[in-house]
């Protein structure tokens, strides 16, 4: 298939903040030669539209509407992400850019990106430890990931184990004896259930061990599906998420894009003389 990305920007509600407004008008002004999708929910999507028409900053849009319950909450959206009907929506373009409003892109390197033939490509994220530590945890934050359709459609197909015994002694390694019995007994009914696949992990995958979709299709994998995930280096490329001015200091330019640049207080700190964004007004 000729390279053909389209953009997808979830959108919860119509009522956007400053910060949200100044990522929305990046991805419209940088990326303005590509389709953009508005991904929102049923209930919103004539509110969303004329919030987002009001801004100014797109002169066309397209509108991707799912039911409110898959945009109702944090897991829920996890659970579209792991659905074939999510990239089945897009699959008459070859990627799928998702864009959150807590994104920001430099440049137009949209199609360099897509000519790297990875399968699935997202900013480095950093392991959590009561603070971002430095320390390496995976590369693929969903919240700005660029995906190539015809590979998630065929993995999603495939569906292959991702709940293996292994992965669940290492994610109850940082749990007491109780939390421990909890998680283990938890994957025991999701194998008695036949629950430990991908497109049937959708509800079990977060009660068994708490994984993210993004974090599944970066590490839970088996490489046998020829699955393809951008290592370190293309990914902090490609974007940044935490250790902000650490990453700068070893990249000779800004990547593509970073992701929670404006969520997380030493980002905005560190992001703002960068993108040269002032405080919000008192009533924004």
């Amino acid at each position: 298939m000729k390279i053909k990305p389209a953009i997808s920007i979830p959108v919860y509600k119509s009522d956007l903040s400053y910060y949200e407004q100044i990522s929305l008008k990046s991805a419209f002004a940088k990326l303005k030669n590509y389709d953009i999708y508005i991904l929102t929910k049923k209930s919103l999507c004539k509110q969303v539209s004329s919030s987002i028409s009001a801004l100014g900053v797109a002169s066309t849009f397209k509108l991707h509407v799912v039911s409110d319950f898959h945009l109702g909450s944090h897991y829920n959206y996890n659970q579209l992400m792991l659905s074939r009907e999510y990239y089945q929506f897009y699959v008459k373009y070859s990627h799928v850019l998702v864009f959150q409003l807590d994104a920001y892109v430099h440049n137009d390197e949209l199609m360099y990106w897509c000519m790297k033939h990875y399968d699935y490509i997202g900013a480095p994220v950093y392991k959590y430890k009561d603070y971002w530590t430095k320390e390496l945890n995976f590369c693929g934050n969903g919240g700005f990931s660029l995906r190539k359709i015809s590979s998630f459609i065929k993995l999603l197909d495939e569906n292959p184990k991702i709940l293996t015994l292994k992965r669940v002694v290492e994610r109850a390694k940082i749990f007491n004896w109780k939390g421990k019995t909890i998680i283990f007994l938890k994957f025991i009914a999701a194998l008695i259930c036949n629950k430990c696949r991908l497109r049937s992990n959708q509800n079990w995958s977060k009660l068994v061990i708490g994984y993210n979709e993004d974090f599944i299709y970066s590490t839970c994998i088996n490489i046998s599906s020829k699955f393809h995930v951008s290592g370190f280096v293309d990914s902090r490329l490609f974007a940044i998420d935490y250790c902000v001015h650490e990453n700068l200091k070893q990249l000779e330019k800004l990547p593509f894009g970073c992701h929670a640049w404006w969520t997380v207080p030493e980002n905005l700190e560190a992001w703002q003389p960068i993108l040269n964004i002032c405080h919000p007004p008192p009533n924004a």
